[in-house]
């Protein structure tokens, strides 16, 4: 999936905005550590969930053994394969410089097989890949309804990621950014030439031959 992202065409128009020069600035930023506090406090809340059923045992882990295949490893292992293409999704961002993600068919092909895989995997795996993935199911109608209703909490991730990202790429998150960098004014010399001649009162000149020389910038 991650190769067939790189597969989104160019969006049709250009515009005048252009893609942030650093990957240190504030938006993206603010959108990898949003998207892991989100993706954090989703799995907890998952492992909570089932930690409060009436019917939970929680398993004593042996103390020579490294790990011990149980509900807990298994709710956020299935909760964390949605993750992935969740992330995938939000950060697949279309206009204004790439064609929406649904034009990317490789693309959509992949998550919709990975997403049926997860969900294959969280609600009936099959012994044999119980076995391989060192998964644990209760096997019955309790922990059918369990995993079933398991699903809600990837599906509220999708929706506060996308949430999140447009608020991220809004002009109210720009302007709080500005203020928080303490941006006064442009650093770009063709933006600062931009504010000037819009300060001017006699532009353009009409009839008359102006030379770059002649144009501070």
């Amino acid at each position: 999936m991650a190769i067939f992202m790189g597969y989104t065409g160019a969006y049709k128009k250009l515009v005048p905005a252009r893609p942030h020069g650093t990957l240190l600035s504030l938006p993206i930023l603010a959108s990898v550590f949003a998207q892991i506090f989100l993706a954090a406090a989703i799995q907890i809340a998952a492992y909570m969930y089932l930690r409060n059923q009436t019917w939970f045992t929680p398993v004593e882990p042996a103390p020579d053994v490294k790990f011990t295949p149980c509900l807990e490893t298994t709710v956020v292992f299935c909760v964390s394969t949605f993750q992935y293409m969740i992330v995938a999704i939000v950060c697949s961002k279309g206009r204004p410089f790439r064609k929406p993600i649904y034009t990317n068919i490789p693309m959509v092909v992949s998550i919709l097989v990975l997403t049926a895989i997860s969900v294959v995997l969280l609600l009936h795996p099959g012994e044999m890949l119980e076995d391989f993935l060192e998964l644990v199911h209760k096997n019955d109608s309790v922990g059918f309804h369990f995993f079933l209703t398991v699903l809600i909490f990837p599906a509220v991730n999708l929706l506060l990621a996308v949430l999140l990202e447009s608020f991220i790429n809004s002009l109210t998150f720009n302007k709080f950014g500005r203020v928080m960098t303490c941006k006064k004014q442009p650093k770009n010399r063709y933006k600062i030439l931009e504010r000037d001649i819009r300060g001017l009162k006699n532009w353009p000149r009409v009839g008359e031959v102006v030379y770059s020389s002649s144009i501070a910038i």
